[in-house]
């Protein structure tokens, strides 16, 4: 594969970032296309319902909310103001037909394009979209023109979704969305010969070899969001800029939480300013201790950037996201236009960079720029797999063992395995709960990627997770997460000194078997050198209300609670337990993750005799209620349990809040049920399934993919 030079903060790649652009969007059907005719986002024949809404067609300062326009000029902070003209149209023959005619694989969907773009040339006056003159990579001259489009977005209504021929898609080389025309190096003469329109991607010597992207298929996916990844290869670079997955960019991989451009991408393309982008060196032996406010990293534009290696392009991104864009809570032109809440829940996000590209040509590898998601690295194991819910095969169900903050695995990354008969590595869907696989797809957002208050507050080379290089080696700066106060987080950033931040969080705690009839837990010790001790807190029965309840030394990681006992029955009361590390200053780490333990407070000894102790670790709840498959197609399973014989009540609401749906409603006994929700009659898009009994109450969501 060809391979191509990047510039570090260089502008466009393939067309300016900063300043005008006026481009053409298509929205093109085959004839002999039936898939979901009436489908009201596009009906067949028609154009889509919201085609006027993808862009404005003038620039002002107040653009259509949810375009292409308003999104550019957001994440630009009003560098780059993109406007340009929609048209419909159908394909002049059916996919048959070009099958049929046109020989050669490779130049069928240049062929198709060619087709409608020599009919709409009667119409169109296509100079109108050549704004520059592109001379090469990161040398384009705005002040003049080329007589070369610059971008034509081709979004296509459906391809091969209703066809009786599944080789149509590879057969009329539409397999995915493209960066380009067509694949083949062709060009296409308009406006009486006077303008070009070249398809592929790169550079023909000293002229683009491309004008445009290809959006495959509106109907089955996001095709806004496709729109946005395909043209900012133009801006950005070819596959190797892909980011790693399960994060944000307009070059995200897969798994892509929002639509947002990330700091990287900001960086490279000037859309920062002087002062938006606090760069702190943290590459060398100077000890640095810096206090740094951070306002909401989308609509402030305000990030910080910390060096590790400036010669190899290491850096680490800090990025405050508070939902405070359309963008981090809408997806306008996608099925289900509302980002569902907790793919970026509120917090700091520590991205890590290493070089200017991402990935090799070609996928597979890990990703060289990734989100550090604040739920830390863990070790992990498959010892099972499940049927695919979303398609053919199997998927490999994980296993969360220890934290291990070096050698272990986020879930934000392909998560090696050795399970005979499955692929590896993969990304994490299908995750090990009570020894039963449930859906788990954390790229998708699972409320614990960001570093918060009481959450995870401190980043160091001791933390989970640490501040490590991609190679493993940790690096010399860390921060603290001081206070928030509201939408702005206060940090204290230290290099080379992380000793004098907070300590991190302590990992792994447990409840360990018992000889005393005392509920006992354990933790692993902190690798900090400054701890002086460990506090021990307890909560009862959910009240919220933690106290602390004793202390051990910094060497002593085992503690029994002696004003708890065990006694019949076990179901008594609930304590959960936490524990924190405190160093010499007196700084407290935050809370760790908590265990519970059904004992009896604070009453006589019970003979356990022969009888087994039982403890439930982690966070296993009484009451339950889950579902799989999720997403599903027509119907999934409703799982639920509960700890006593009470009066249930289950039902299915819409994203309206209306009801529609009621699967139980009456007393239901102890123990584990199952009942199936039938979706077969419903649209697809999101429902939630919420269940209420006497002293419990809890709402998921389904996703319903027809």
């Amino acid at each position: 594969a060809a391979t191509f030079s990047y510039v570090e903060g260089g502008g466009g790649h393939a067309l300016p970032s900063i300043g005008n652009l006026h481009i053409l969007i298509v929205f093109a059907e085959f004839p002999d296309d039936n898939y979901q005719p009436s489908n009201s986002r596009w009906i067949k024949g028609q154009a889509p319902a919201n085609m006027n809404g993808w862009i404005d067609q003038t620039w002002s300062a107040s653009p259509t909310q949810g375009s292409l326009t308003h999104y550019f000029n957001e994440m630009s902070d009003n560098r780059f103001h993109v406007t340009g003209d929609v048209v419909h149209t159908m394909a002049p023959h059916t996919r048959e037909w070009y099958v049929a005619n046109i020989p050669s694989l490779r130049s069928r969907r240049f062929e198709i394009q060619k087709d409608i773009i020599e009919n709409l040339d009667a119409t169109i006056n296509f100079a109108d979209y050549d704004n520059c003159d592109v001379n090469g990579f990161y040398n384009i001259d705005q002040n003049s023109n080329d007589n070369i489009v610059d971008m034509i977005i081709f979004v296509w209504r459906n391809i091969t979704n209703d066809s009786s021929s599944p080789n149509y898609k590879s057969e009329l080389n539409f397999t995915h969305n493209f960066g380009d025309l067509g694949n083949w190096a062709g060009s296409i003469m308009v406006d009486n010969g006077a303008t070009k329109i070249n398809t592929g991607w790169g550079m023909r010597g000293n002229e683009p070899g491309g004008s445009g992207v290809t959006v495959n298929g509106y109907l089955d996916q996001d095709p806004f969001k496709m729109a946005i990844h395909e043209f900012a290869h133009y801006l950005l670079g070819h596959n190797d800029m892909h980011n790693g997955f399960g994060w944000w960019g307009m070059l995200s991989d897969w798994g892509t939480k929002t639509y947002v451009a990330n700091s990287f991408e900001r960086q490279q393309l000037g859309w920062f300013g002087a002062n938006d982008l606090v760069t702190i060196d943290a590459s060398g032996s100077n000890v640095q201790t810096i206090t740094q406010n951070l306002s909401d990293y989308v609509t402030t534009n305000k990030a910080v950037k910390v060096i590790v290696n400036s010669s190899t392009k290491e850096y680490f991104y800090l990025e405050n996201h508070q939902q405070l864009s359309y963008w981090e809570t809408h997806t306008p032109f996608s099925s289900n236009p509302n980002v569902t809440d907790g793919q970026v829940e509120p917090g700091l996000y520590v991205i890590r960079q290493n070089g200017l590209t991402c990935r090799n040509l070609g996928g597979g590898g890990t990703a060289k720029r990734q989100c550090i998601p604040a739920d830390g690295r863990w070790d992990w194991v498959v010892n099972q797999s499940a049927p695919n819910p979303w398609g053919a095969g199997y998927l490999p169900v994980y296993k969360k063992l220890d934290a291990d903050k070096t050698n272990g695995y986020h879930d934000l990354q392909r998560v090696p395995h050795n399970f005979p008969g499955l692929a590896s590595p993969q990304a994490i869907h299908l995750l090990e709960l009570y020894g039963n696989p449930h859906q788990h797809i954390p790229h998708n957002g699972d409320g614990n990627d960001a570093f918060k208050m009481g959450y995870n507050q401190t980043f160091t080379k001791w933390s989970n997770p640490n501040n490590q290089r991609q190679s493993g080696a940790v690096s010399n700066f860390g921060f603290h997460i001081n206070s928030k106060s509201g939408t702005n987080y206060n940090l204290t950033i230290y290099v080379n000194n992380e000793i004098d931040a907070a300590p991190s969080k302590p990992l792994n705690l447990k409840a360990i078997s018992s000889t005393d009839n005392h509920p006992k837990i354990s933790w692993t010790l902190n690798d900090e050198t400054d701890i002086t001790r460990y506090e021990i807190y307890r909560e009862v029965d959910n009240s919220g209300d933690w106290f602390k309840i004793g202390q051990v030394a910094s060497n002593v990681n085992v503690y029994s609670d002696l004003s708890a006992e065990f006694t019949k029955p076990i179901w008594a009361n609930k304590l959960k337990y936490a524990v924190k590390a405190v160093d010499g200053s007196n700084k407290k780490s935050v809370k760790s993750d908590y265990v519970s333990i059904r004992a009896k407070v604070e009453h006589m000894p019970y003979s356990m005799q022969n009888e087994k102790i039982v403890m439930s670790s982690d966070n296993k709840p009484e009451n339950d209620i889950s579902s799989y498959p999720n997403p599903f197609n027509p119907s999934t399973k409703i799982s639920y349990s509960l700890k006593k014989k009470t009066n249930v009540k289950i039902v299915v609401y819409n994203v309206l809040g209306q009801i529609v749906d009621t699967l139980e409603n009456g007393i239901k006994d102890q123990g584990k049920h199952i009942v199936l929700f039938d979706g077969s009659r419903l649209s697809s898009g999101v429902y939630y399934c919420s269940i209420q009994s006497e002293e419990y109450s809890k709402t998921i969501k389904l996703i319903l993919n027809k």
